[in-house]
């Protein structure tokens, strides 16, 4: 009884791991969402900014040149660390070219 419990979970454990690796897992490329970025902008800056033109530009532009998908990583780190008032002072470099 127990050899089988083992072999289930063994089992499970494997069609798990293989499901993660063919769902893209290891296709992740980048660790910012020019979303999330943007949404951020939107709920402690402007309420007003349009979120999905923000999106478009900062993920076209991320993907056309690897130095401004680096400048997005580390505003999307930067942000997720602070409040909206500690962004605002503390993301202004990491942030400014991706949102205004």
């Amino acid at each position: 009884m127990m050899v089988k419990l083992g072999l289930v979970s063994l089992f499970s454990t494997c069609v798990a791991f293989g499901i993660a690796a063919s769902s893209g897992c290891s296709s992740v490329e980048h660790a910012y969402d020019c979303s999330q970025i943007c949404n951020k902008y939107k709920d402690c800056a402007n309420e007003s900014y349009d979120v999905a033109a923000c999106t478009q530009r900062c993920s076209d532009s991320a993907a056309k040149d690897k130095a401004f998908a680096d400048k997005a990583e580390k505003c999307q780190k930067c942000v997720d660390e602070h409040s909206c008032l500690g962004a605002t002072f503390a993301c202004a470099t990491e942030c400014i070219g991706i949102v205004p």
